[in-house]
């Protein structure tokens, strides 16, 4: 079933719904974990479409680097710039007639946001450099392990690109909740693996499958599968038992690198530091604790609120103090900057700081209360200093804004 293996219910219900949708023109939007199964029920789409018989692009939204992303996606002209030897079609032009699958669009910073939504409401595009537009005729799907109405509250995307998107809503249900399935794709899995490597199927001892069906996998499917794959790589005999697995090493090994028990128990410094250690990418961080994205960028903004605070509004001394290291520095600084406009951006249509407030607790509910004291901080001292500042004054920096580049 288009590499979908399920004997759960709600998920079989789920493809049921994704089989009687197919044939529409509708956008669908894929929600759940990272190996939930997304890119699958990507292809289920299409195959399932009229559209079948045309081109599938898949496009990891997240790996696209901001410089390319209009060449990339658009395409481009002969000498638009610099390297553009010939013309290129983008992705939408490759999928024209056929499905564009937009993974990780969570991840899109808010000018892209903004382009991709006038191509969905539009039906066309200009190529980089080209005075014409193109126009295509695409099925989108698109998917992303972050909550997007969350992400509309909060400001980090779009509400009309949301409802743009928001035609058939799937939300995959992590392997946790469909433990059920756990003996069959082992099963199916080990099969495969065996066969790949040359071996005999190794067997699950009870104890072994007991401990598969109460693991969290917060990897999900694919986390099955490549624990099983060690598995049997690294076990000599045709039987595997729990020790065989090692589960829960790599959340052991996860909490020694960043110097606590356990990364759902990480402080402020261990989260930090993690940051630190990976550039400050925060999937890659999310993996590492653990958690998923949107907690780690929670931490990272209330860590950017309170190191403003402590700077008196220092732009450049609070990017010193996040990043640690002069490489981050410039993400750093993007990071504390995009937060801080969208903190001023909450606020602004409120006279009092109280009103500011009751509306921040509702957008930033998600922020550990110890942060919140710092964006409270810098919202009161917003409202004192316009009490204080005469009107012809208003237009200059308040005493939080974060005006200085760092060098």
């Amino acid at each position: 079933m288009f590499g979908i293996m399920t004997q759960d219910r709600f998920l079989l219900r789920l493809f049921h719904d994704l089989k009687k949708s197919a044939p529409s023109p509708l956008t669908v939007l894929l929600l759940g974990e990272p190996g939930t199964g997304k890119e699958l029920f990507a292809h289920a789409v299409h195959r399932l479409s009229p559209r079948s018989g045309k081109t599938f692009i898949a496009v990891n939204m997240a790996a696209i680097s901001p410089e390319l992303f209009e060449s990339e996606l658009f395409g481009h002209m002969k000498g638009s710039f610099t390297g553009a030897t010939g013309d290129r079609r983008g992705y939408f032009g490759l999928a024209d007639h056929g499905t564009i699958f937009l993974d990780e669009i969570g991840d899109l910073r808010m000018d892209h946001q903004s382009k991709l939504l006038r191509v969905l409401q539009e039906k066309s595009f200009y190529r980089v450099g080209a005075t014409t537009p193109t126009t295509v005729n695409v099925r989108i799907v698109a998917a992303t392990n972050r909550d997007l109405q969350r992400g509309v509250s909060e400001g980090w995307f779009r509400e009309d690109l949301y409802f743009r998107l928001n035609g058939m809503v799937f939300h995959l249900p992590p392997l946790r909740e469909r433990t059920g399935d756990i003996p069959l794709l082992a099963d199916i899995f080990l099969n495969q693996l065996a066969e790949q490597i040359g071996k005999p199927a190794p067997q699950l001892t009870n104890e072994a499958l007991r401990a598969l069906t109460e693991h969290d996998w917060r990897g999900n499917v694919r986390e099955l599968r490549h624990c099983l794959e060690q598995a049997v790589t690294l076990t000599d005999g045709t039987l595997l038992s729990r020790d065989s697995l090692r589960l829960g090493e790599e959340r052991e090994h996860a909490a020694k690198r960043t110097g606590q028990t356990a990364p759902d128990l990480a402080g402020d410094a261990a989260v930090l530091n993690c940051l630190r250690q990976h550039g400050f990418d925060m999937q890659s961080t999310a993996k590492t604790l653990g958690w998923d994205r949107s907690t780690v960028t929670q931490r990272l903004k209330g860590l950017c609120f309170q190191a403003l605070v402590e700077a008196n509004g220092d732009q450049t001394k609070a990017t010193l103090t996040i990043a640690g290291d002069s490489a981050n520095l410039r993400t750093v600084e993007l990071k504390l900057m995009d937060y801080y406009d969208h903190l001023r951006s909450v606020i602004e249509p409120f006279t009092t700081a109280e009103e500011a407030l009751a509306d921040c607790r509702r957008r930033f509910k998600n922020l550990p209360e110890r942060h919140f004291a710092s964006v409270e901080t810098m919202v009161r001292q917003h409202y004192q200093r316009d009490r204080s500042v005469p009107p012809d004054k208003h237009n200059e920096p308040s005493t939080f804004s974060p005006t200085r580049a760092v060098p």
